[in-house]
């Protein structure tokens, strides 16, 4: 009778540990959206799709590319991250990728030339971890 009585015991330490985990895991996740769109932009890995821009269905200067999402909101969250971190030429582009979806990419545009298109990669790559360049295609 004794073994019985201790047989219970661990299982409701380890149910009351679980709970403990979900709580406490529930209570860290209940963070600003600006850093959940960070932590899953920090998770993504550099896609090899063809991407447009929207003029013409080809990009007209250099650009950054910083997110790419297959959520709008969670794009349109990270372009008003970007504009607020004083990053006004940023901007969204839509590429669809067939049968992959549509993607909506976040970008910082407007720039003169692939010098200034390096200097802001490496901003970017040491604030966001992350980006890319996208240089012009030629006409």
């Amino acid at each position: 009778m004794a073994a019985q009585s201790k047989n219970w015991r661990v299982p409701a330490v380890l149910v009351v540990a679980g709970l403990v985990i979900f709580f406490s895991s529930i209570k860290q996740n209940n963070t600003s959206s600006h850093k959940v769109v960070m932590q899953e932009v920090f998770n993504q890995k550099p896609s090899p799709a063809i991407v447009t821009s929207p003029e013409h269905g080809q990009e007209v200067s250099f650009a950054v590319q910083v997110y790419s999402f297959q959520n709008q909101k969670k794009a349109e969250a990270a372009l008003a991250n970007l504009k607020n971190g004083g990053y006004n030429h940023a901007y969204i582009t839509v590429s669809d990728l067939g049968e992959k979806g549509a993607w909506y990419r976040v970008r910082i545009g407007g720039l003169e030339n692939e010098t200034q298109a390096k200097a802001l990669l490496e901003t970017i790559r040491k604030n966001y971890n992350s980006g890319f360049m996208i240089k012009p295609q030629k006409q």
